[in-house]
């Protein structure tokens, strides 16, 4: 996983909003082809990528562990939001990445984890006093849209590269 880190300077509303910015306009990804995964209890981001970005809700899919990030029993943790591109119904079912008989289908591209939380001993969940986040890609999804673009290899291709072929 590529990435880099905020320290409280902004959180969720920036982050999420300027992800899609950097997705859609920077690398120029067909934002209609891509899919979101929220935490189960992230109302907050789910609204932000509604109202916000503009996601059509039936785009944004709210998942229980594989949305919240820990570093162990206790600890720094906190809830994350998932970008997925879809690649096509020639590579799975339909369902988004909720659904685990696609996972060929939905590819994780990015992600946005928000350390908000402090898990003590007891599993009680404390806000931080400073919250934090993490933007990523991953790098099965990066490589798979340079497999569909083997004219050039991030990152000194154009962004065009990167968006795969119109089905």
């Amino acid at each position: 996983m590529l990435g880099n880190f905020s320290f409280g300077d902004y959180f969720k509303a920036d982050a999420i909003v300027w992800a899609w910015e950097f997705l859609t306009g920077t690398l120029g990804l067909d934002g209609d082809r891509m899919w979101v995964t929220v935490h189960t209890t992230d109302d907050e981001a789910e609204q932000i990528w509604r109202d916000s970005v503009g996601l059509p809700a039936e785009r944004i899919q709210r998942l229980e562990e594989d949305n919240f990030w820990e570093m162990g029993a206790t600890g720094p943790c906190g809830p994350s939001s998932e970008v997925f591109w879809d690649y096509g119904a020639e590579l799975g079912p339909d369902g988004g990445p909720a659904n685990p008989a696609a996972e060929n289908r939905f590819v994780e591209i990015w992600n946005l984890v928000f350390t908000q939380y402090f898990r003590g001993p007891d599993g009680q969940l404390d806000d931080l006093p400073g919250a934090t986040w993490t933007p990523g890609r991953g790098s099965r999804g990066s490589s798979r849209c340079s497999r569909e673009a083997p004219r050039c290899t991030p990152p000194t291709c154009s962004p065009r590269c990167w968006t795969a072929p119109s089905r």
